[in-house]
């Protein structure tokens, strides 16, 4: 299961050849990865750029995932991250090295070789509400329109017209490096997201237009938002066209996040 938007996951780690399988085990389930080779880098991280969650490995040079651990939760990351989700990754299996991961302040743990599936799993128990939104909540669209039906439709099928020329423009600015026009373009964003009840994607229009406007981690935050433009694209495609009829045909499917 994809999220609306990537995930920014930190991978602390000293071992190059691990760094790069769970850099690529991050992409393949639609996440952005930053790495660091050790605790002191770690921090340094986290205080330039706060993350959705951190992968630490225990046993590195410098400084080890227990103090790096205990010196985010005592804020010297900043408060930002004071509270992010920290998994333990380690070869040690013993009881013992599960107590101290808890004890120190971090919020799950597993176990090397990292599986794929597992870290798919670890990171949906850590961060539910990425992956339980659904990408048109019609609802919540509903009620913004007092309920009005045709209305709601009307408006879908505007919003859907106007994504190709809305991903040109992000595009396009991106490439000129025009962060005002990537700021105008995601406040609109924002809005007509927001009426519809497309949260993942208003969501990431918030975050690209505060990076943008405050010089942030800009073609992040607009991956982000492609992603989230994509899956509502989708959905509204899904909704234009119906269920199919005839033989061998099946019905058009919405993925949520």
């Amino acid at each position: 299961m994809s999220p609306d938007h990537p995930l920014t996951v930190l991978v602390v780690e000293d071992n190059p050849v691990n760094r790069e399988v769970v850099v690529c085990f991050l992409a393949d389930l639609g996440h952005a990865a930053r790495t660091a080779a050790n605790g002191v880098e770690a921090l340094a991280a986290l205080a330039e750029n706060p993350c959705d969650i951190v992968l630490m490995d225990l046993e590195m040079p410098i400084m080890d995932g227990f103090e790096t651990t205990r010196r985010i939760r005592l804020g010297e990351a900043g408060e930002t991250v004071r509270g992010v989700p920290i998994v333990a990754v380690t070869a040690h299996s013993l009881p013992e090295f599960r107590r101290r991961c808890q004890e120190t302040g971090m919020d799950a743990f597993t176990a090397k070789p990292v599986r794929l599936e597992t870290l798919m799993e670890t990171i949906q128990g850590l961060c539910p509400d990425f992956f339980e939104r659904p990408v048109l909540d019609e609802r919540r669209g509903l009620i913004n329109l007092n309920g009005k039906r045709e209305l709601f439709e009307r408006i879908c099928a505007t919003f859907l017209d106007d994504i190709p020329p809305r991903r040109l423009a992000l595009i396009q600015g991106r490439d000129a490096g025009d962060n005002e026009a990537l700021a105008h373009q995601a406040h609109s964003l924002k809005g007509s997201a927001g009426l519809v009840g497309a949260l993942g994607l208003q969501e990431a229009a918030r975050a690209l237009e505060a990076c943008a406007r405050d010089g942030g981690e800009v073609g992040r935050c607009l991956d982000g938002l492609l992603l989230s433009l994509d899956s509502l694209e989708r959905a509204l495609r899904s909704r234009r066209e119906g269920p199919l009829s005839g033989p061998g045909s099946g019905c058009a499917e919405t993925r949520s996040g």
